[in-house]
């Protein structure tokens, strides 16, 4: 509910307007993926990602801990966090 209510929908500045939606979004976000999406972001628009440049892109930056699982297993989840939460589309490559 929270969402509905924010003062960021006072932002938009018409009704085709994402950037709202994407900041409460992005905002909503776990620390560790606003992490790994915002390093992405230095990227220009439509670059076309390999899942594993990604994925060791998040590893070397710090962005995956070392833990019980593998740490590509965990960018991995980490990727597909964000493709399901609709930061990235997914087909061969991946697509902010």
């Amino acid at each position: 509910m929270s969402v509905l209510l924010s003062d960021e929908w006072k932002l938009q500045q018409g009704p085709d307007d994402i950037i709202p939606a994407l900041k409460l979004s992005f905002t909503h976000l776990p620390f560790h993926l606003q992490r790994c999406f915002s390093y992405c972001a230095l990227f220009p628009k439509g670059h076309m990602f390999d899942g594993m440049e990604l994925v060791r892109i998040s590893i070397s930056q710090g962005f995956v801990p070392s833990g019980s699982k593998r740490m590509e297993e965990t960018g991995y989840h980490y990727l597909n966090d964000l493709v399901d939460r609709g930061f990235f589309q997914r087909s061969t490559y991946y697509c902010m």
